[in-house]
């Protein structure tokens, strides 16, 4: 941030609405999570498509339970609002005034006057007690610099002729026409019973899309709306754009319900879509740097695993992405290799044809054919600073670089021929935020396709780019090769970018699709699924410190001619007891287990049983409680940060719960007493061997001279209670 353009701190009672800690995962659990996504995609796997719910997500790859309620409560012991903690456990939102985000993060905020804007911002890195260091890996919405969004418009006086004196205006049944999706329309694949999210963050009014659809003959067909959070009203610029989207996304996918979610920021909006599981596809035409937010990753991963195809816009400033102007890059979130970047391209038709009818069709198209391309000049490509190269990734062309390129896949984006868009009037808008809409509708054709064929039983692909890549390997008929273009940036300090070339390149990927090639042969259908339910038992429920007890699990698959195989895994929170394979038991798969009350936490503790499943039976979970007890008492020590302050400044108190040798983490609650008055009560958080609580106490509650605190813990397990006292001066 240029010191230069500091405002100075903001009012204390400043509103930050929305915030987010994002959450981290053990070694452990991302490796199992990247061996899930890859036999979700493999079709000769068991898990191949067995897309899992956001509970099953956050239960199986978020972080434990405890730990998250222990930030939660530390957030909102600050006097923050905890707006939402994501059933996946990847963030926790928030919101509160200034002087409590202030408090909380160690840090100040500041307005800046920038780019003619006025915005605010931490003026410093913000800081997280350590006991969360491993918990939280990074933060965002501690400011009001909002995503950008990716297109070029200019406003329009629209004639009944959209083909006239060489200028061309794309309407629907245009786009339909040059990548073949008229085709699909002609088979009955026109998204019927499907559902498509649109990201925004604006709020909308319902007047500009049936006067869009009316004119070029399109079905009445409204979007829903949904609203998470902040209201932020209505945004001009952003109001264009949901336009485009919602209108373009629409147009393709022409019977599906487009459902357009919006909050504060467009990122928050994706965020709440993928954790509510809202549909199986999103598009999103907003980026930001690649350097401002390298967390998005676990919420691209959580949508893919729940079959969620996410497409984005590669973004409107050719190899500068980020806008900077003075170096190659790339945009968030169109970098995360969970995610389909979109270029663009131009329809490149000054010579050969005729590409265009004299006269438009009652829809307004006049294309008479595919109208070849090439690369668009702003298309947004280049290789990602963060994410390496995935496997998947390759093929002719693909550079040797070690890094993710991006796109993945371009269509028009031009303003040469722009898309015409309705709000308020006719607008004439280009960029490859009209491209990613337009994709994600052909997507949506394809979850059409996939499920009226009987390939899946309900809509869903996840992560496309591994199967975009190898069936461009396949069948090349399915993409239109860009060769000519480029999206170099001329900048102060040179020229840099790239050129469109046979194969994949930087400017349109692997190049524009024929809609109806692509679907048609899509690679890797399987037989639907059936549906499991497990079935857990513990016995006994109670045992001591030194017992065992006998897990028993049961998995029905719904039919007696195949009982269910696969694998079980027993798992407490983020740490998993043991494995074993299904044994057929008449129509069950049987699997049991001997667990060791040594590995358990004292207390009450919830063990979990996941299926895998197969390729002809779904995954699924079942929980059950076994509750520890132990008569050697825990030790406990108490720390205070500062020991000494004045009564206008608070402490940090750290309670320490120690186990007896050999035994697990404790658990339970700590209870700050003063005498007879109750100053707070935690649960603990295991930390390593041990079990901490974290208090802040503001020198309000204490009396001048010297206060001896006592620390009061009880194990869940009804532990006799352990005291410590520590003596705090004001």
């Amino acid at each position: 941030m240029n010191p230069l353009a500091d405002l100075g701190r903001v009012e204390p009672s400043l509103i930050v609405h929305q915030a987010s800690l994002t959450l981290g995962i053990s070694k452990a659990q991302q490796d199992a999570l990247d061996r899930l996504l890859e036999d979700q995609r493999d079709p000769n796997s068991p898990n191949y498509h067995n897309w899992i719910t956001p509970d099953d997500f956050g239960q199986r790859f978020g972080p434990d339970l405890r730990d998250v309620e222990q930030l939660s409560a530390w957030l909102q012991n600050h006097g923050l609002t905890i707006d939402k903690v994501s059933h996946g456990r990847v963030w926790i939102q928030f919101s509160g005034p200034a002087e409590r985000i202030e408090s909380a993060f160690h840090t100040e905020l500041h307005y800046y006057q920038v780019d003619g804007e006025k915005h605010f911002a931490n003026s410093t890195d913000i800081s997280v007690p350590e006991a969360f260091a491993d918990l939280v890996n990074g933060a965002r919405g501690i400011n009001d610099f909002l995503p950008k969004r990716l297109h070029t418009a200019k406003r329009i006086q629209v004639k009944p002729e959209f083909t006239s004196g060489g200028n061309h205006s794309l309407a629907p049944d245009d786009l339909a026409t040059i990548y073949d999706i008229a085709a699909l329309y002609s088979a009955g694949i026109d998204g019927t019973g499907q559902k498509l999210v649109i990201a925004g963050q604006t709020q909308i009014n319902l007047t500009d899309i049936p006067a869009f659809r009316s004119y070029f003959h399109l079905s009445t067909n409204d979007p829903q709306i949904v609203l998470y959070g902040y209201n932020p009203g209505i945004r001009s610029g952003d109001y264009l754009e949901a336009m485009l989207d919602l209108e373009w996304s629409g147009a393709v996918a022409r019977n599906a319900t487009i459902i357009y979610v919006y909050s504060n920021d467009v990122f928050t909006s994706v965020m709440d879509a993928i954790d509510d599981n809202l549909a199986p596809v999103i598009s999103v035409s907003y980026g930001a740097c690649e350097q401002m937010a390298p967390v998005f990753q676990s919420v691209a991963q959580q949508g893919n695993a729940e079959g969620i195809t996410w497409m984005n816009a590669s973004g409107d400033g050719g190899a500068a992405g980020c806008g900077s102007g003075y170096v190659a890059s790339v945009i968030l979130p169109a970098d995360i290799p969970e995610v389909t970047a979109v270029g663009g391209t131009e329809l490149n038709d000054e010579t050969g044809g005729p590409w265009w009818g004299p006269t438009n069709s009652l829809g307004g198209g006049s294309a008479l054919s595919y109208i070849p391309e090439k690369g668009w000049s702003l298309s947004g490509g280049g290789a990602s600073a963060y994410y390496a190269k995935p496997i998947w990734q390759t093929g002719p062309g693909v550079p040797a670089d070690g890094a993710r390129d991006v796109p993945d896949v371009a269509l028009s984006a031009s303003t040469y021929d722009p898309y015409m868009v309705y709000s308020g009037g006719w607008w004439d808008v280009g960029g490859t935020s009209a491209s990613s809409p337009s994709f994600a509708g052909i997507v949506t054709l394809l979850n059409h396709y996939l499920v009226s064929k009987g390939y899946q039983v309900k809509a869903g692909v996840g992560n496309i780019n591994p199967a975009l890549y190898q069936l461009a390997k396949t069948t090349p008929s399915a993409f239109h090769d860009i060769t000519a273009g480029n999206n170099v940036a001329d900048t102060e300090t040179g020229s840099f970018g790239y050129q469109a070339g046979p194969g994949y390149d930087q400017v349109t990927g692997l190049g524009s699709v024929d809609a109806y090639n692509l679907v048609t042969n899509w690679k890797g259908q399987q037989p639907a699924s059936h549906t499991t339910t497990t079935y857990l038992t513990a016995a006994p429920a109670t045992v001591p410190s030194n017992g065992s007890v006998q897990i028993t699990v049961v998995v029905n698959g719904g039919t007696v001619l195949s009982p269910p195989t696969g694998t079980i895994t027993l798992a407490l929170g983020n740490h998993t007891l043991a494995t074993a394979s299904l044994i057929p038991n008449g129509a069950t798969g049987l699997a049991s287990f001997v667990v060791k009350a040594s590995s358990l936490a004292m207390g009450p503790n919830t063990i979990s049983a996941a299926f895998a499943g197969t390729g002809t039976f779904t995954s699924s979970l079942a929980l059950v409680s076994v509750m520890v007890t132990q008569s050697v008492p825990a030790t406990i020590s108490a720390q205070a940060f500062p020991a000494s302050i004045v009564p206008s400044a608070s402490t940090e108190l750290l309670i320490t719960v120690r186990p007896p040798p050999g035994s697990a983490a404790p658990n339970g609650t700590v209870t700050l007493m003063d005498g007879a008055t109750t100053l707070g009560t935690a649960h603990l958080t295991s930390y390593g061997t041990s079990s901490i609580a974290v208090f802040m106490l503001p020198g309000s509650k204490l009396t001048t001279g010297t206060n001896t605190i006592k620390a009061q813990y009880r194990s869940s397990g009804g532990m006799a209670q352990t005291t410590v006292t520590v003596t705090l001066l004001l």
